[in-house]
């Protein structure tokens, strides 16, 4: 395994980076109460809400913040919820709501997020500690500081390049992964040898994923297919090409970050790049049409492992 690990990190240099390796720099953010002018490392930024204290907390806007710290924050304006991710950490808050979900997990809040001349601001201790940060507050200067480690990536060298080429020539790829939908079994994908495939393998070595699943809905067919997204910070090559029959089984990867499972037979035309396959049964499908919806996600979800 130790051998097969070793080469996982190759694939990764090799297919996503290239020349470049991931290194821990501490990332340093101040921001002050009243002030819009924010800090990280050292760097002026001007913000367009400055931070607030409501009722003994501190609110500060929440994407500026969250971005400053590495992650992505989305907005739905319909159910007037926050999500925001960093690597595998999911946070979802709802405006004028108390109640918080850190992966899934409830938590009651001093202060709910608020929208202060059109900008969302949330309470900043509950949701930098929950992505790995610790948070300090100076009451005598009335600012906020984040502090904690943020991957970068630096130059190796070729001496590095070569030994870690020469790794790749003998490490063993990974062609499966293991599914499980909700606290179903785990079932098999089968991996196809390309660059996707390689790259998605790699990154599930490193650590198991958990995705919300979602549904298209936009084709009648709908009820045949979902899909999973992978966060943003995960770069996925593709190279799509037109496919209009899909078998039962059968898993592709969009240009937009998404895996794509059919699992029925279908003939929905589109552009994908062919990442896979199940082996197909009555087993796999109740598995999928019987997973159910998780409270605080208010999503279905499935967990992707190397280990199963």
């Amino acid at each position: 395994m130790k051998k097969t690990l070793s080469g996982i990190f190759t694939i990764i240099f090799a297919a996503v980076f290239s020349l470049n390796a991931f290194a821990a720099e501490q990332t340093t953010v101040i921001m002050t109460v009243d002030s819009n002018v924010m800090t990280v490392n050292g760097e002026e930024q001007v913000l367009e809400q400055a931070p607030v204290i409501i009722d003994g907390r501190t609110l500060v806007p929440v994407r500026a913040a969250v971005e400053a710290i590495g992650g992505e924050a989305d907005w739905n304006s319909e159910t007037r919820e926050i999500t925001i991710t960093k690597g595998t950490d999911v946070i979802s808050m709802t405006i004028d709501s108390n109640t918080a979900y850190l992966n899934g997990e409830e938590t009651i809040l001093d202060t709910a997020p608020v929208i202060i001349n059109s900008r969302t601001c949330m309470p900043i201790r509950f949701i930098a500690e929950g992505l790995g940060f610790e948070v300090s507050w100076n009451a005598d200067e009335r600012q906020i500081t984040i502090t904690g480690t943020e991957e970068e990536e630096e130059e190796i060298s070729e001496d590095e390049e070569t030994e870690e080429a020469a790794e790749e020539e003998s490490a063993e790829p990974i062609t499966e992964v293991y599914v499980s939908f909700g606290d179903s079994e785990f079932f098999t994908l089968h991996f196809y040898d390309n660059e996707t495939a390689a790259t998605i393998g790699a990154f599930a070595a490193m650590e198991d994923w958990q995705l919300p699943i979602y549904h298209y809905d936009d084709y009648e067919n709908w009820e045949v297919m979902q899909y999973y997204e992978i966060p943003s910070s995960y770069e996925i090559p593709t190279d799509p090409e037109t496919v209009t029959e899909e078998a039962a089984g059968s898993v592709y990867m969009s240009e937009d970050n998404e895996i794509l499972l059919f699992y029925k037979d279908a003939e929905v035309e589109g552009e994908y790049t062919p990442l896979g396959y199940f082996d197909w049964s009555e087993e796999f499908v109740d598995a999928i049409e019987n997973n159910p919806v998780v409270e605080g996600w208010d999503n279905k979800l499935i967990h992707i492992s190397i280990n199963g």
